[in-house]
Order: structure tokens, then sequence, then C-alpha cells
């Protein structure tokens, strides 16, 4: 047992409590003490590792809370059987912090996953990544070390940087993020019933010549477009839509202002709009204020909406919505599925039908 205690190279300046603190769950969590193992007794280990009962006793105490170990009167500490549940989960933030179309939606969902693991006893621990895109290719060495060490049973990569795809696809533990890269693993809502339902309902108003804006990138737009596309053409009474995208650089707000006017100004304009996202709905929302067309009677407007996030708009909207605490459910849905050794899978939420009047 000595050998396997043996006094760990300890670092200067970190306390040496939370360093025999991460030791120990090290050696619990790589199997090298076993469930129902005892530990030797807090004289033996401050004698082997050149320190005080006290600090040791205090390395125990987290250990214990956390349910790695158990102390049974009058025998000693062991190793507790372990269940697999999540006990610590870090909410990663990475990527071009600021930009006006994701801060909102991130905000509210980072706040929903806060308190859903706080509810069920779950800690978390939130990294914003600032390093540059070109190093956040690589693996922050905190969460690294802290994945080393056991202090992180799994982490959600909320806003990341296109670069980071490359080592969060290859965590050694659970992970989820919601978006909508073809990961596994990750959560969107569904572009197919998104497109079907804007379809039936420019229908419905008989209207014949939709458009679609979209914030995704191009190379998604260009999948994205073409499902609308085909959405409209299965009714046959549609005019192939026109798809325009939203460029990275500029606001979403401004560039949904832009492209909606520049539409507006053509002699066959549009008489139906499909936006996504909301952000992008509230620049076409000013252009559509701006002409003076009256909607929906000239110019229908469907849009993307998270049901939490209200959108104030002077006329009828048709919303396509989503619900920021589904995409928290089932991100943490997500997480228990791969504790439990079940297969990750790639999760859609389906959006519902609302209208503002």
């Amino acid at each position: 047992m000595e050998s396997i205690f043996k006094k760990p190279a300890f670092q200067l300046g970190i306390a040496l409590e939370r360093q025999a603190t991460a030791h120990i769950r090290r050696l619990i969590k790589s199997n090298v003490i076993k469930p129902g193992d005892r530990l030797p007794t807090i004289r033996e280990l401050a004698a082997w590792w050149d320190t005080n009962y006290f600090t040791i006793q205090s390395a125990i105490k987290p250990l214990v809370s956390e349910g790695l170990l158990t102390r049974r009167p009058k025998l000693g500490t062991f190793v507790a059987n372990q269940q697999k549940r999540l006990k610590r989960v870090c909410l990663y933030h990475g990527g071009l912090q600021g930009a006006e179309s994701v801060d909102e939606f991130y905000n509210r969902i980072d706040l929903f996953l806060y308190q859903k693991l706080s509810q069920k006893h779950i800690s978390t621990l939130s990294y914003f990544d600032r390093r540059s895109s070109k190093e956040q290719r690589y693996i922050p060495k905190e969460l690294d070390d802290g994945i080393k060490g056991g202090e992180i049973d799994a982490i959600i990569a909320l806003w990341h940087d296109i670069e980071a795809y490359g080592w969060i696809v290859n965590l050694t533990i659970p992970w989820s993020t919601p978006g909508l890269q073809p990961m596994g693993h990750t959560i969107s809502f569904d572009f197919n019933r998104f497109c079907e339902q804007a379809t039936q309902a420019i229908v419905e108003a008989g209207k014949k010549r939709p458009a679609f804006i979209s914030a995704i990138d191009k190379k998604q737009n260009d999948t994205i477009g073409e499902l609308f596309t085909g959405s409209c053409g299965s009714t046959k009474l549609l005019h192939e839509p026109e798809v325009l995208c939203v460029p990275r650089k500029i606001p979403k707000a401004q560039a949904g202002y832009e492209i909606c006017s520049r539409l507006l100004a053509q002699k066959a304009r549009p008489d139906a709009i499909v936006v996504d996202t909301d952000t992008v709905c509230q620049g076409v929302i000013a252009a559509l204020t701006e002409s003076q067309l009256r909607v929906p009677e000239d110019v229908l407007l469907i849009s993307h909406a998270n049901k939490e996030i209200p959108v104030f708009s002077p006329f009828s909207v048709i919303w396509l919505a989503v619900s920021i605490h589904d995409w928290a459910d089932e991100v943490i849905e997500q997480l228990n599925r791969q504790i439990a050794g079940k297969a990750p899978r790639n999760s859609k939420l389906h959006t519902c039908v609302m209208r503002s009047e």
C-alpha cells in the first residue's frame, strides 16, 4: 500500500491540501485503488507525504462529500462503490464572445443549465476561453488537467470557435453542444419541420413568391436552403424561393435589414419572407416597417424564435419557436446517456407555431 501512496511530486505555490485531494481522486478514477480498498490512516499519509494530520484530514473531506470515499467508524476510510452519475460539469465558453447573434441565447441557456444542474446536485465550473482562434485548436491546460485529475465528469461546449471542434469531439469524457454541426452529440432545432411549417403557412396565406434569409454559415445555409427549396417545390404551388445568407462579419440585425431592403426593392419582390434567426428578424422587421408595406397582407413574415426571448414587432409575425428550457434539458439528457454507457446521438427539437397579432 505504501508503494501506491508514495509521495507525489507536489508543486510549489499550490495548496498541498488541494493537491492531495486531486492525487487521491486520480488514484480512484484511474482504478489504481478500487471500491472497497482501505486507505492508509491519516497519520500514515501525513508521514509519507511530509505534512501534518490536519492537511490530510482536510484533503479527504471533499472526497467523502463527493461520494468517492466513505468513513467507517473504528475501521477507517474506504473507496466507495461508484454509481455512474454526473457530479461535476464544465460549461465551456469559447469563440468570439460578444456577437449579438449568440449572446442572449447562450446567456439564457447558460443560466438554465446552471439552475437545472444545481437542482440535480451537480456542481458546475464555467470556463471562458480568451485565447486566440489559433490557440483554441488545443484543449486548455486547465481543462485537460481537470479531466485527468477526475475533477471534471463532462463538458458542455456552449458558444465555441470552429477551431475547437478537434479537441471537443476527441474528449475522453461525456460532452455535448447545442449547435448545428453534424458531429454526434449535437442539438439543434428540426429544420425539416421548420421548413414544412413555413411552407404550409405560406400556402395557407395564398402567397406565391417566398424568400429565405438565414444566419447560418454558407455551407450549412446551402443545405438548409435546399431543404426549404424542396419543401416549397413539393407543394407545386410556389415559385422557387430566393435563398440568401447573412455575411458572418456583419451584425445579424443589420444584415437582416439590408438584405430585406434589397428584396423589397426588387420589381418582383417576395410576398413571403422566412427568416432564421430571430436576431436577423429584428432587422427584417425594421426594413418592413420602413417600407410601409402591409404585413401580412402584402408580405407574410415567418421567423425562427426562442420562446423565452421576446422580439417586438408592430405587425403580425408567424413565429416557429423552440424553448431554451428544452435545449437545456436535452443537453443534460445527452450527458446522462453517455454516463450510462449509451451511444451518443444528434437531437432535434421541434418548433411550434406561435402567431403574434
